[in-house]
């Protein structure tokens, strides 16, 4: 079993907020150095007690202090911000840390409506906009070209690399677990989602538009286990969350995106 961190840069009563982010950095290089397989960081905004409002920001720095541990978001929320500046961010992130770089990206607010227009003052259609986001952002990361007649084929995320960050789709709705299918990408789901709880992992096993009923790679059970712990000793941890990675073949994120841009977000 392989055992990860999720740290969301809690704020605690009486103290500054900012000491949580230098706690942060502590606790990444003690993982670390105990053999933890990954550590992410999320996004939230306006929050009096999660601070870690940067995450991409904050994984340089981890980066930067331990020498072997996989450095993750979960995540960044995409509609906040263009595909293509968020692929160059992630790439100067592998150019740090070569083949240590997870990408989870999400479409969630990470706060409340107001704090959403305050990042992004053009909101229109923007969760219609993410597959869109998505298919520009895997393309740009991996250093692949976009398909013929796109806008923007002859645009290219730098510094390029002979290495890529891995990109996982982070969220609870069949929305999300579909199109992490659509496009072979790995999927999170928390467990407090009644989807975990359930055990629908059907939208992936079964996408229609894949020729294969079971993930590529023979990857069918658990790949990581993850606690969530703010303390330095990872004794009890305050939460649990399951990452399941499956791989599906790489023919379905060529197709069209007609079928998901048609799909209400929400559904």
């Amino acid at each position: 079993m392989r055992l990860s961190v999720l740290d969301q840069s809690t704020a605690s009563k009486g103290r500054a907020q900012d000491t949580a982010i230098r706690e942060t950095l502590e606790l990444a290089r003690y993982c670390d150095a105990l053999g933890y397989h990954r550590y992410w960081v999320s996004e939230h905004h306006n929050s009096g007690s999660i601070v870690g409002t940067a995450p991409e920001v904050l994984m340089a720095a981890i980066a930067a202090i331990t020498p072997r541990i996989r450095i993750g978001s979960a995540g960044v929320m995409l509609p906040h911000y263009s595909a293509l500046k968020v692929a160059e961010q992630f790439r100067v992130l592998e150019a740090i840390a070569p083949g240590r770089i997870d990408l989870g990206i999400g479409r969630a607010p990470g706060s409340d409506q107001m704090t959403s227009y305050a990042l992004n003052p053009n909101p229109q259609n923007v969760h219609d906009q993410f597959p869109r986001q998505v298919q520009e952002l895997q393309h740009w990361v991996s250093g692949t070209p976009l398909p013929e007649g796109h806008p923007f084929k002859t645009v290219v995320a730098q510094p390029t690399g002979p290495s890529s960050p891995d990109i996982w789709i982070l969220g609870s709705s069949d929305y999300g677990a579909q199109l992490a299918a659509y496009f072979a990408l790995a999927k999170i789901i928390p467990n407090r989602s009644p989807r975990f709880a359930s055990g629908r992992w059907r939208p992936i096993r079964k996408n229609k538009r894949c020729t294969s009923s079971k993930p590529a790679n023979a990857q069918s059970s658990i790949v990581d286990k993850a606690s969530v712990c703010r303390s330095y000793l990872p004794r009890k941890p305050s939460a649990r969350i399951l990452l399941r990675r499956w791989r599906l073949p790489k023919s379905c994120a060529a197709r069209p995106l007609s079928d998901l841009q048609n799909r209400s977000p929400r559904d």
